[in-house]
């Protein structure tokens, strides 16, 4: 007999007040559930964090499968369609097919602000794309700077007690001569715990939903680096080989391929991972790669936004 799965304490849907919602209607193959964007989801101004709707997708399809997502688990996301602001009411809908999981989040039932697929796979290897970002990372920059950033994301990615730890954090960022652009960033607190234990969890392990949004941000500085200018996610794909257990040293790394189009509209495509060094051996734990759209008028936005951000 089938047992309904349940988060129990869950930040994001079963807690006091959880972050993301905390009704939900689950009918054989199928769950959705509906929330209000607030402010706490937001990320650039007036919009919510992409984060926000990838976490809550992760989260519908492990309530609806009936043991938890399978490993190796692979899952896509693509934004578009609709446009949503804080204040708009949402519907969040995955529905289970086969092996695969399909979700959406839609505002007014046109096209979805964003689609996903999460499914289990065969195991892959990523030997040539750990080689390539060591390589990356070993080449003489042509110049390297530490920049402290706001995060945006702090109330999405980590635990509450932790949050206030977390308001900020670095990126390494670097330009080779070859022309890739490269980015690291470590989930250290400010009280210098590096381990991931500050992480929201999904059973004992780090959060899917929460490690595609640190590399989503870690990509996406490396896509905004590249082309000198702001932009936005049109889509992610992630990979993970095994759940991610707390502990070692975690942090995030991303480079971008290339980019393409205009000075006023540019396609950055990156990849990268998120990588926990234990025993001074380094392991690739989550793979992803996506596209971002730039444009000159973001970056004016986002300067503004980050100049005027006060924790």
């Amino acid at each position: 007999m089938k047992l309904d799965r349940v988060h129990k304490n869950c930040y994001y849907c079963e807690s006091k007040n959880p972050f993301l919602f905390s009704n939900w209607d689950r009918k054989s193959n199928i769950i959705h559930a509906n929330f209000t964007l607030e402010k706490k989801h937001q990320g650039w101004p007036g919009i919510p964090h992409g984060g926000v709707g990838i976490t809550a997708l992760v989260e519908l399809a492990d309530l609806l499968s009936c043991t938890g997502l399978a490993y190796p688990l692979y899952a896509t996301f693509r934004f578009g369609g609709e446009r949503l602001h804080i204040g708009d009411e949402v519907m969040v809908e995955v529905i289970k097919k086969e092996n695969e999981f399909v979700g959406k989040i839609e505002k007014g039932g046109k096209q979805p602000y964003l689609t996903c697929e999460i499914y289990s796979m065969s195991e892959l290897n990523f030997d040539q794309e750990i080689a390539k970002i060591e390589y990356i990372g070993s080449q003489n920059p042509v110049s390297s700077s530490p920049l402290v950033m706001p995060n945006y994301a702090n109330k999405l990615i980590f635990a509450p007690h932790t949050q206030h730890l977390h308001k900020y954090r670095t990126f390494y960022f670097r330009e080779n001569s070859d022309g890739y652009v490269y980015v690291k960033c470590s989930l250290t607190n400010s009280a210098g715990k590096d381990d991931g234990a500050d992480v929201n969890k999904l059973g004992n392990a780090l959060h899917p939903g929460a490690v595609i949004t640190i590399l989503d941000e870690t990509l996406g500085w490396a896509s905004f680096f590249a082309s000198w200018q702001g932009g936005v996610t049109i889509n992610i794909a992630a990979y993970f080989p095994e759940p991610i257990s707390p502990g070692g040293t975690i942090y995030s790394i991303g480079y971008c391929e290339r980019t393409s189009g205009t000075a006023y509209r540019k396609i950055a495509n990156s990849s990268g991972g998120l990588f926990v060094k234990k025993n001074g051996i380094k392991r690739l734990v989550a793979y992803a790669h996506g596209r971002w759209l730039t444009k000159p008028e973001y970056k004016q936005k986002m300067l503004k936004y980050i100049n005027s951000y006060s924790p």
